[in-house]
């Protein structure tokens, strides 16, 4: 509380007190701190304690204002102790800049003129062309699954859909039940699981995993208060090649980045070709 005080009274008195301007339309700036002929205004930290109890903002202003005070010193001493490199650091503030405007101009490229659709039909070709590539490392298992409160209405009504080949109409009697009641299902499609995803999904030890073949119907575990029924609808062993919804995202996002540098190369390549037009540029070797 003591050291909260005393770093009021530091920052009351620095702002009762009008030093200097940064220029003539600031000459009503309170001044916090000093450094040679630099200085640091209450209103360049004002920003950092909005919304902050008085308490608390003086602290912030002081720590910051000490921070930028050291800063400010250590970057002087820089100056003086690389005063020779002085041509080197111009360099490659320089390159900086040019890379940082690059970046800059390349991201606007792809935000206004990029075609941002990747269509199924572009990552199926991919995919045929390049699945050879894409060999599983594991076992990977396609699952259904529901998890349920079995004090849920009906449970024990609707249970016997999930142990039993199901018609069109009790399908659809399970998928309403499952929207109604579980908030973690997928009894449609199904998602590729590693025996490993489903460990830390399911609580399901190795021997339960290993217990499970491909099935219409599902098996019933329990974890602490829940129920939760699986289903494996297919099984890819290790060697096969990776099923494609389990690297469809993977590969949209690649074909997204091929697109990128394919947009990038193309306007670069463009714009040489203008100034070698124009004859603004000469390239004197090849």
């Amino acid at each position: 509380m003591k050291k909260a005080i005393i770093l009021s009274g530091i920052l009351i008195l620095a702002m009762g007190c009008k030093y200097f301007a940064k220029n003539k339309a600031a000459q009503d700036e309170r001044v916090i701190a000093r450094v040679y002929d630099e200085f640091l205004f209450l209103s360049d930290v004002q920003p950092l304690v909005q919304g902050v109890s008085q308490e608390d903002s003086a602290k912030l202003i002081a720590s910051y204002a000490e921070s930028w005070v050291k800063k400010k010193l250590l970057y002087k001493k820089a100056q003086e102790y690389i005063a020779g490199d002085e041509a080197g650091i111009e360099k490659k503030v320089e390159a900086y800049r040019q890379s940082l405007t690059l970046y800059e101009y390349e991201k606007e490229l792809v935000r206004t003129k990029l075609d941002k659709a990747v269509n199924d039909e572009e990552i199926n070709i991919y995919y045929e062309k390049n699945k050879a590539n894409y060999a599983l490392e594991n076992d990977i298992y396609l699952v259904n699954y529901v998890f349920i409160n079995p004090e849920s209405e009906d449970f024990e009504k609707i249970k016997p859909l999930f142990t039993k080949k199901r018609n069109e109409d009790e399908q659809r009697a399970l998928e309403g039940y499952c929207k109604a009641y579980s908030k973690n299902y997928n009894i449609t499609d199904g998602v590729w699981k590693t025996s490993n995803r489903m460990t830390i999904d399911f609580l399901m030890d190795d021997a339960q995993i290993a217990s499970l073949g491909k099935s219409e119907t599902y098996r019933e575990f329990k974890n602490n208060d829940q129920s939760f029924f699986v289903r494996i609808a297919d099984i890819k062993r290790k060697g096969e090649a990776t099923p494609l919804p389990a690297i469809k995202d993977q590969i949209k996002e690649m074909l997204m980045n091929k697109k990128k540098v394919m947009l990038i190369d193309n306007i670069y390549n463009k714009i040489l070709e203008d100034g070698l037009k124009k004859e603004n540029v000469e390239l004197l070797v090849k």
